[in-house]
């Protein structure tokens, strides 16, 4: 069965189970960037359109694997609250496996540039 691409929006955080959870701000008009858990986009995905402190809440802590910038550029963290090893990635990047940039599975917070 495939699983549908789950959501961390703006307003809410939506798991590929449908559960929301808690506001998120927002960031810049349209800036987006697209996580999985598993290599090359595979596994759950989540949108994520707004700065997250602190991934654990939302179950994807030490889950990213790979991502995909729609637009903007964001700032990934292996600690929660913007702290730790950090990379930036900016409209257009893909990433197949984050393990490349050091990141893979240690991701713990993620926000706009």
């Amino acid at each position: 069965m495939k699983k549908a691409l789950g959501r961390i929006a703006a307003a809410a955080v939506v798991a590929t189970v449908g559960l929301a959870v808690a506001p998120a701000p927002a960031s810049a008009a349209g800036e987006t960037l697209f996580v999985y858990v598993d290599e090359a986009w595979g596994g759950p995905g989540y949108k994520v359109t707004g700065a997250l402190p602190d991934l654990a809440p939302h179950n994807i802590n030490d889950k990213i694997t790979s991502l995909k910038v729609q637009l903007g550029c964001w700032r990934l963290f292996a600690d929660a609250n913007y702290r730790g090893d950090s990379i930036s990635y900016y409209t257009g990047w893909v990433q197949t496996n984050l393990g490349y940039d050091g990141l893979n599975d240690r991701v713990s917070s993620i926000k706009p540039c």
